[in-house]
């Protein structure tokens, strides 16, 4: 394409047509940059025209009058710009389609070859089978008789429970056996998740672009424990879904809707979200993203509604007043019964729990902080939630599995600075370095697999 004024000339005359807006702002940056709308600028240019005309009468006779291809022109190059846009936008919904196929997939494929009971999320789904299969008919509840050692709420197991009902419903008349409707209330679960999950995605897109997000599910994928214990029924994984949702209106700017998610979170799920609800109120703080004021203001309503919830909805189902997460805080905090089932050294989350939960995505998180000055205003309160989560002696790695999600976006920052610069030599050791990380990974799946049958 020759670079002359008969191009500067083209690009004024050839302008997109229709509404301005947003959607026109993409159609004109896509008619900058697209050297195929550039060539067909030049191609439908007055003095092109002209000079095909003078060069071949056929011209003349296949396409008309040059002044009048001239003043058709903008229609043809509007059009050839809402095919691209509409193709582009295509291929990128196909793209995050293909994610969203990926990770259900292999979290689907955990349920099939996982799919009994871990102790630790035994109540939510006997609570989800008395849903279903009791339904208003407390006194066959089974909590009633076993009520474990803390009373836990039982609105996660109604929500999930109501999603899965028209598929029990099916299991029901087909007659076929409970184990379908516990597969079935787990793949609804990992749907609920895995649907929070991608809502923080879409928001590390716009934030850090659409490589960033690739990594992200790369390494998402090719971690065992996060899309293991997304079907599961803890409460941790509960508290996840809204903690996810937190992540993403958190980079959304949405501030004060953010810290909601974790009082929700904190009051109805867990209540060791508190822990990461505070360094981020104070970052925000510092930071003068909020006011101490507006947050007073605009969390106080939320966090009494949140609490005057759990309390009518578990008072019900537990025949006595009382709110499940206080109990749960005062036996494992107030009077720390909770290293009765075991204690771990301080350092244990870093030096186990993390390195096996994230994997290739441990040594790439701390690089992706270092790199990228964006990565530590988000990463810091996740690292304070898991060091402060380190006084309590009773260690799990469920416990901080709500750090993950933040973790893994800062490694995949890591992740795509090394291979945006594998050409260079240093970063081309990084790179094959990283690949070998993730080729390793491979084959624990099957190995962690094997543990948990």
């Amino acid at each position: 394409m020759k670079t002359g004024g008969n191009t500067n000339r083209a690009q004024r005359v050839f302008r997109p047509i229709g509404n301005t807006g947003r959607g026109a702002g993409l159609k004109a940056q896509t008619l900058k940059t697209s050297p195929f709308i550039c060539a067909a600028q030049e191609r439908l240019s007055p003095l092109s025209t002209e000079r095909m005309a003078s060069k071949s009468p056929q011209f003349l006779r296949s396409y008309g009058n040059p002044k009048k291809i001239h003043r058709d022109a903008p229609f043809f190059v509007s059009i050839i710009t809402d095919i691209e846009f509409i193709t582009a936008s295509a291929v990128a919904a196909v793209v995050v389609a293909g994610y969203d196929l990926l990770l259900g997939s292999i979290a689907a494929f955990y349920v099939f070859a996982i799919p009994y009971t871990k102790v630790e999320e035994s109540f939510n789904i006997q609570a989800m089978h008395d849903i279903l299969y009791h339904r208003h008919r407390l006194e066959n509840y089974d909590h009633l008789e076993f009520p474990g050692v803390v009373p836990r709420t039982f609105i996660g197991a109604l929500i999930v429970s109501i999603l899965g009902l028209p598929i029990v419903v099916v299991i029901n008349l087909l007659q076929l056996s409970k184990i379908y409707a516990l597969i079935a209330v787990r793949l609804v679960l990992g749907c609920v998740v895995l649907s929070t999950l991608r809502f923080f995605r879409i928001q590390v897109r716009h934030k850090f672009g659409h490589q960033v997000e690739a990594f992200f599910v790369i390494l998402t994928a090719l971690q065992f424990h996060m899309l293991f214990y997304c079907t599961r029924a803890l409460p941790n994984i509960l508290a996840l879904a809204v903690v996810n949702m937190g992540y993403a209106y958190w980079f959304r700017g949405n501030f004060y809707t953010a810290l909601n998610c974790l009082v929700f979170a904190t009051a109805v799920f867990r209540c060791d979200m508190l822990l990461l609800l505070c360094p981020l109120a104070l970052e925000l703080l510092l930071t003068k993203s909020i006011s101490l004021w507006g947050a007073i203001k605009y969390c106080i309503g939320p966090a009494l509604l949140s609490i005057g919830f759990t309390i009518m909805v578990d008072s019900i189902m537990w025949k006595r007043i009382l709110w499940p997460e206080f109990e749960v805080f005062w036996f494992n905090s107030v009077l720390n019964r909770s290293s009765e089932w075991g204690t771990h050294s301080f350092h244990w989350y870093f030096t186990s729990a993390l390195p096996r939960s994230l994997l290739a995505a441990y040594p790439l998180f701390l690089l992706g902080v270092l790199i990228d000055r964006r990565v530590l205003i988000f990463v810091l309160p996740v690292f304070s939630f898991i060091l402060l989560y380190s006084k309590l002696p009773h260690k799990e790695l469920r416990f901080i599995i709500s750090s993950v999600p933040m973790l893994n976006l800062s490694a995949a920052v890591a992740a795509n600075r090394i291979y945006n610069n594998r050409k260079k030599t240093l970063w081309k050791f990084l790179n094959l370095f990283m690949l070998g990380l993730f080729f390793i990974r491979l084959d624990g799946h099957f190995i962690c697999c094997h543990k948990y049958v």
